[in-house]
């Protein structure tokens, strides 16, 4: 004889499911056996912050940006977890490496095996950053819509830029009497070198 059981997940959502089975003949005769399950059906909860959120322009920073990646999941796969930043020309940088707070979760405070996990990514460098984060438990639960810390500016796509313009003068005329006076006109010509824009500016002083 087979018998098939059925309960609701969301009702055992839990580590520490203990299914317990007992069967009886009509002679008396019996049989118990127990199991222990791990249902999960809670989506992981990622949240993304800065530790520099002074932006410029929508998504210019003159200053290094640090990103802590948080993840609140009960069932946390390190490899079920990537996040990549995109450099410039399209060069993939390196995974992040998670590190472990070593404390229970504060949303999963009854299971044992749960934590809080970070991670961090460092851009110290001038140039084109986006970020890529995609992930699941062990479950198979895809993570929830990534939750962004309160103040957070330009997450997924923003420049680092920590290079001052460079500004040069050149004139046409450098013909001068008693140093700083000049009887004809002169044609200033400004020059601004910089990553993002090349401007160059035309100034003519007459007479």
């Amino acid at each position: 004889m087979l018998m098939l059981l059925r309960f609701l997940a969301k009702d055992n959502n839990s580590n520490d499911v203990l299914l317990k089975i007992k069967a009886v003949d009509n002679a008396g005769n019996q049989t118990v056996k127990e199991e222990r399950l791990s249902i999960d059906i809670t989506k992981p909860r990622v949240t993304l912050s800065f530790d520099n959120n002074r932006v410029e322009n929508e998504f210019y920073f003159k200053e290094n940006r640090t990103a802590t990646i948080a993840v609140e999941e009960r069932n946390f796969s390190e490899d079920a977890f990537k996040i990549f930043d995109y450099r410039p020309g399209g060069r993939k940088g390196r995974q992040a490496f998670w590190r472990w707070k070593g404390i229970p979760s504060k949303r999963f405070p009854e299971a044992e095996t749960a934590a809080d996990g970070k991670s961090r990514l460092y851009f110290n460098k001038d140039g084109d950053y986006q970020l890529s984060i995609t992930g699941e438990d062990l479950a198979g639960n895809a993570m929830e819509d990534l939750v962004y810390a309160e103040g957070t500016q330009a997450a997924l796509d923003f420049t680092v830029d920590k290079t001052a313009p460079v500004l040069s003068v050149s004139y046409d005329n450098n013909t001068a009497n008693h140093e700083f006076y000049y009887k004809e006109g002169r044609r200033a010509e400004i020059s601004i070198e910089e990553k993002k824009i090349s401007v160059r500016i035309w100034w003519t002083i007459p007479c």
